[in-house]
C-alpha cells in the first residue's frame, strides 16, 4: 500500500484468504470463524520503539503486539466478537476495508479510530480464529497475525554493485572481472543489508541533495535509472554522490593521509547524536572486508574511517543548519604491493545517526562492512565512489616496493616511477 494520492482511491483493502485460493475446498482445509480482529498502524519512526530490530519475531502472544493501540474491525454495526463472529469457510476470502484518506472522513457508520499508514510504516492485522479440532469434536482457538509493509519514497542508498540483488545477477567490482560483494541492496540477499536510511531529509546528509529510491535495483527512483542496474552490471548511477570534496582523492601507500567531506545539517535535536564511517577496497577483491599492515607506521584496514564523531568534529552539539566541512581523521591507504597504485577503487561514506558496529568477525575480516543495521538507519545518507586515486608526485611510502624494507631499492622504484609518471596536479 502507498500513501494516497489524487488518482487513488479514498480506501484500501486488506485480503485475507482461507485455503490455497483454487476455489475448491479440499482435505486439509477446514471451516473457522473470526471471533476477534484488529488493525494497528506503526509509523516508520515507531517501529523499532514498538516492535524491536526484529518486528515479526513479536507477533506472538507475549510478544511486544501486545502493547500496541490495537484498533477493532467492525461487523454489522458491532466488533467481530466471539457473539458477532465473522464467519470464514474453507476456499474462502474477503476484503477488510480501511479508509485512507488524510484527514480521514467523520462520516463513516463504523469508524470509531482513524487508520492511516505512512510510507515506509507497518499495517499489522491479528485474528483470533475459532475452529473444529482434527477429532473432529474439540473446539480451538487460535491466534494469527499478518504484517504489511508499506512502500517508501523517501528513502537513500549506496551505488556500488551488489551481486546479492533482486535480479539475482552477478556484478562485477572492476574492469577485470573482480565478482561484486559490496552491500548495497537492502531486501534481498540480506543479511547483510545495504545501508538505507529512512528520513534522509529529516536531521543531516552528505553534500547538497539526496536521490530517493525504494531500493538500489528496483524502481521507482528519482534518478534517470536505479542506483544499480545488475542484469547489464551498471552501478555508480546515483546522481547526488557530492559529498566528499576533492575527488578522486591523493591515496598514496602507507602514507597517513584525510580528506574533506560537506554534512548539510537540516536539524539536529539536543541529544542526537551524528557519525561518519569510510571503507575503500584497498586490495581491490570486491568487498570492504580486509584489514592490511603498513610495515610503518601500523594497520591499514578498509574501515579506514571508524565511528567519527561528527557533531564533535563541528564544535556544536546542536548546529545551526546549513553546510559544514569536516576533516575525516588521518588513516593509512593501502595498495596490493608491486602493483599500480593507479587502479580504480571502489569507496564508501556512511553518515548516520548510531555508531557503525558490524558483525563479529569470525576469521579476522568485516563480512558485512560497509552495510547498514537490519532495520535500517533513521537519517544520513550513503554515498559510494568509483574513481582512479590521483598521481603524486616527489610523495610516497618510503617502502615503495611494498617489500617490507626500506633500502635505496625503494628509491631506485620511486625515481623509475617519478621520471616516467609523474604529473603535477
Amino acid at each position: 500500500m502507498v500513501p494516497p494520492d489524487p488518482g487513488m482511491p479514498p480506501h484500501q483493502s486488506l485480503l485475507l484468504r482461507n485455503g490455497n485460493g483454487n476455489g475448491v475446498p479440499e482435505e486439509g482445509e477446514i471451516n473457522v470463524k473470526i471471533i476477534q480482529m484488529d488493525l494497528v498502524s506503526v509509523p516508520p519512526i515507531e517501529i523499532k520503539h514498538e516492535l524491536g530490530d526484529d518486528p515479526l519475531s513479536q507477533l506472538r502472544l507475549g510478544g511486544m503486539q501486545e502493547s500496541l493501540p490495537w484498533v477493532p474491525v467492525w461487523l454489522n454495526n458491532d466488533p467481530i466478537s466471539p457473539g458477532n463472529p465473522l464467519d470464514f469457510p474453507a476456499e474462502s476470502f474477503f476484503d477488510i476495508t480501511f479508509e485512507v484518506e488524510i484527514p480521514p472522513p467523520t462520516d463513516h457508520p463504523y469508524l470509531e479510530h482513524s487508520i492511516v499508514v505512512e510510507s515506509g510504516g507497518l499495517l499489522i492485522a491479528r485474528e483470533l480464529l475459532a475452529f473444529v479440532g482434527n477429532d473432529g469434536i474439540t473446539q480451538e482457538e487460535r491466534w494469527v497475525w499478518e504484517l504489511h509493509e508499506a512502500h517508501w519514497f523517501d528513502s537513500d542508498l549506496g551505488d556500488a554493485p551488489d551481486s546479492t540483488n533482486s535480479w539475482f545477477a552477478p556484478m562485477t567490482a572492476y574492469p577485470w572481472g573482480t565478482p561484486a560483494s559490496f552491500p548495497t541492496v537492502y531486501g534481498m540477499g540480506s543479511p547483510p543489508h545495504g545501508p538505507i536510511h529512512w528520513f534522509p531529509f529529516q536531521m543531516a546528509y552528505l553534500g547538497n541533495n539526496v536521490t530517493m529510491e525504494v531500493e538500489a535495483d528496483l524502481p521507482p527512483d528519482m534518478d534517470p535509472t536505479t542506483n544499480i542496474i545488475p542484469p547489464p552490471n551498471q552501478s555508480d548511477l546515483d546522481v547526488a554522490d557530492d559529498g566528499v570534496l576533492n575527488i578522486p582523492l591523493n591515496l598514496p601507500r602507507c602514507i597517513p593521509v584525510s580528506f574533506r567531506y560537506n554534512v548539510n545539517i537540516v536539524n539536529v535535536p539536543a541529544g542526537a547524536t551524528l557519525y561518519a564511517n569510510v571503507w575503500f577496497d584497498w586490495d581491490r577483491s570486491g568487498d570492504w572486508n580486509q584489514k592490511h599492515t603498513c610495515i610503518n607506521p601500523g594497520d591499514a584496514p578498509e574501515w579506514a574511517v571508524q565511528n567519527q564523531d561528527v557533531l564533535a568534529a563541528i564544535g556544536m552539539a546542536a548546529p545551526a543548519a546549513g553546510i559544514y566541512t569536516i576533516t575525516t581523521p588521518k588513516f593509512l591507504p593501502w595498495h596490493p604491493p608491486g602493483a599500480d597504485r593507479r587502479l580504480p577503487i571502489w569507496m564508501r561514506i556512511t553518515l548516520s545517526e548510531t555508531p557503525w558496529v558490524g558483525s563479529a568477525p569470525p576469521t579476522g575480516g568485516l563480512p558485512d562492512a560497509g552495510s547498514g543495521p537490519p532495520g535500517g538507519y533513521l537519517y544520513g545518507e550513503t554515498e559510494d565512489y568509483f574513481f582512479i586515486p590521483k598521481k603524486i608526485c616527489c610523495i610516497d611510502c618510503p617502502d615503495f616496493n611494498g617489500d617490507g624494507i626500506v633500502n635505496m631499492i625503494d628509491f631506485a622504484y620511486f625515481a623509475a616511477a617519478w621520471l616516467k609518471t609523474c604529473v603535477i596536479n
